[in-house]
């Protein structure tokens, strides 16, 4: 197999490919590799690690068709050190050439017999825009556990809501809710768990002016553009209720320019660290923003904003706080609370399509 790429583009693809590529000790060392297959000018590249796989489609000016087997994290290195332009890869049943510029590099090659065959999801597809997606994963994904040992937590679900597609990820500790109206690609009843790490890697992937192809399967969903294929084994496990946590009336609700209070959480960031909530005090004269430390100081800001209902104090995890006011649409937010030991709601002043919930942390 030989063919011609350029650099950037070769470069992008075996980037999210190692990053999907198995480095966990598997039992079969295939897994640790790229499969190339190359068609006359249709590169295929794919990686796999049983539960995630990606398969890439590019063009190429291709040379001699053949396929082969290189290690992930090796080719990926290889290629992403080259200078743009150019780029040759000549393998062949032993090692494989790369060739940029003036570098060369000869590097052994892999036993691709072992390699699983990609299998997309055996359903028929549903499209959506995959603006629509990209910008909805980037306000729930953050919010689903990174801890293993809570498996059915790592996942963000997907169901049929009332007006739409309805996405939700928590992680015990703060809740992130999108309805998409309109978008109709589950029908009623339908839900599905699907591991978080395999839409984060989707998010990064997607461009904005593509149309998606989603293949809803029984123990797999296979997400399908022109140029990628992504396939995630799914989570089977019971998940939160998650609409039953969200209160119809609040008898607090705090407002505020959405920006200015970004900013100050991240300058209370400095001396808060990760068991140090930051203390908010909402009032009718604004809201004060507190960190207090043992050893590390303290600091106090201000920002304005109009309260309805009565003073609040509550202390709240500084990142958590932050990242679900970064996830809301607007030039406002919303704060709504109870009382200061139960969860508060925060939106987007015009947007009802993004609930974000956060427990209070002791201060």
């Amino acid at each position: 197999m030989k063919f011609r790429s350029e650099q950037a583009e070769l470069s992008e693809a075996l980037g999210a490919l190692a990053r999907i590529a198995s480095s966990r000790g598997s039992a079969s060392p295939a897994l640790a590799g790229i499969r190339f297959v190359l068609q006359d000018d249709v590169l295929t590249l794919s990686s796999t690690d049983l539960d995630l796989s990606l398969q890439f489609t590019i063009a190429v000016g291709g040379e001699r068709n053949g396929d082969g087997l290189i290690g992930a994290t090796l080719i990926n290195d290889i290629v992403r050190s080259l200078p743009s332009g150019k780029v040759t890869l000549d393998l062949g049943a032993d090692s494989a050439n790369i060739t940029g510029v003036k570098a060369q590099f000869s590097v052994p090659v892999m036993n691709a017999i072992d390699f699983p065959r990609n299998v997309p999801a055996s359903a028929n597809p549903v499209s959506m825009k995959a603006a629509v997606l990209g910008h909805a994963l980037a306000q729930v994904v953050g919010a689903a556990s990174k801890e293993p040992a809570k498996q059915h937590l790592t996942a963000v679900q997907l169901s049929a809501g009332e007006t739409g597609l309805c996405m939700a990820a928590t992680d015990s500790y703060r809740m992130a809710i999108k309805n998409l109206p309109g978008v109709d690609v589950l029908t009623f009843g339908q839900s599905y768990l699907i591991p978080s790490r395999a839409l984060r890697e989707l998010q990064r992937l997607l461009e904005a002016n593509e149309d998606i192809a989603i293949r809803f399967g029984e123990i797999d969903t296979t997400f399908e553009t022109p140029r990628l294929q992504l396939t995630t084994r799914l989570i089977n496990a019971n998940f939160p209720n998650v609409q039953s946590f969200i209160k119809p009336v609040y008898a607090n609700k705090f407002t505020t320019p959405r920006e200015p209070l970004i900013e100050a959480l991240r300058r209370s960031r400095v001396l808060a660290r990760e068991n140090t909530p930051v203390k908010l005090t909402m009032g009718a004269d604004g809201m004060r923003i507190e960190v207090q430390t043992n050893d590390q100081g303290t600091s106090t800001e201000d920002v304005e904003g109009q309260m309805v209902g009565a003073e609040l104090t509550a202390g709240f995890n500084p990142d958590y706080v932050r990242e679900g006011i970064e996830a809301t649409v607007g030039d406002e937010i919303t704060i709504e609370m109870n009382e200061p030991n139960q969860p508060a709601v925060i939106r987007g002043v015009g947007d009802d399509t993004f609930t974000y919930l956060l427990m209070p942390q002791r201060v």
